[in-house]
């Protein structure tokens, strides 16, 4: 679903007195800087958790191949008006698994989250996120580090049962969903609303339909902007 040029440029324009703050968000890029604390490194094959401080003994967690994942990193403090932070941590880890134990056949799974803080010698466990259960990849996240939340656009299998194919779809699924939630379908992210990336995130601009609006985190409420484009 794509959105003419010209009218991108108008919106853009508009957008700019309409909105309080600016457009942010997209990619999932993570943090520049050594990580400081004491938590686990995220590595897939299946799902292993990695003490930096004994890497010789990883920790399977998920034995089914991984799809697709992600890091999310915590700070301790973060300034929105320059970017600049302190303490940069490991937080969550999301992962996405196969159904059926074998990658080659691109039906996609579930979606996961865990912490990949450490708590005493207690073995973080996967949480699903959403019931989703045809997930093939993420296409888009958008972190949050004052509020500690991410959010995400998830590509699934279509009617066909197979990644990758023409009638694929994407959802938008957050880190605070729980396995009985269903994830939020037919409004595409055009971007966050947030001043830098990982800077809180008060909401999103979407296109559902020909319609723009700005939704709140979680696209449970929103306020038409723009119609017929």
């Amino acid at each position: 679903m794509r959105i003419n040029l010209f009218k991108m440029s108008v919106l853009s324009l508009s957008f700019a007195t309409i909105l309080s703050c600016g457009g942010g968000g997209g990619g999932g890029t993570p943090p520049s800087g050594e990580v400081e604390g004491g938590g686990y490194l995220f590595y897939t094959s299946s799902f292993y958790l990695v003490d930096k401080n004994n890497p010789s003994s990883p920790v399977e967690v998920e034995t089914k191949p991984v799809l697709a994942s992600k890091v999310f990193y915590s700070v301790s403090s973060y300034n929105e008006e320059t970017g600049e932070y302190q303490g940069l941590n490991h937080y969550q880890g999301f992962f996405i698994t196969e159904n059926d134990n074998d990658i080659s056949l691109k039906n996609g799974g579930k979606f996961y989250k865990i912490s990949l803080e450490k708590a005493d010698s207690i073995t973080p466990i996967p949480v699903q996120v959403s019931n989703v259960s045809n997930a093939c990849s993420i296409n888009e996240s958008y972190d949050d580090f004052i509020n500690k939340k991410t959010y995400f656009v998830l590509q699934l299998a279509g009617s066909d049962g197979i990644c990758d194919s023409s009638d694929d779809t994407n959802v938008f699924v957050h880190s605070e969903m729980s396995s009985s939630d269903s994830p939020i379908t037919g409004k595409e992210i055009i971007y966050a609303l947030q001043k830098l990336q990982g800077a809180s995130i008060s909401g999103f601009l979407v296109k559902e339909g020909n319609d723009i609006k700005k939704c709140n985190t979680t696209l449970s409420s929103c306020t038409s902007l723009l119609s017929n484009v």
